[in-house]
């Protein structure tokens, strides 16, 4: 019964909170599609940073590597 009226609380004051920020349930179901397609997109900037890190430390090694045979 608490869980009853928790959800309808619950309820109310997400669709009271849209209702005063005129927005409709319909938009909801949109911004819903573009965070996905958001996400979707920072994967591959993502990937790119994570190879960038990867070769930074390749690339340190074998300056300091040229700078020992220098020396």
């Amino acid at each position: 019964m608490i869980l009853v009226f928790a959800l309808a609380g619950a309820s109310s004051y997400f669709y009271l909170s849209l209702r005063n920020n005129n927005i409709s349930l319909s938009d909801v179901t949109g911004l819903l599609k573009s965070i996905n397609i958001l996400g979707g997109r920072m994967g591959a900037p993502e990937a790119k940073l994570r190879d960038l890190a990867a070769n930074w430390d390749a690339t340190a090694n074998h300056l300091a590597e040229l700078h020992r045979m220098r020396a």
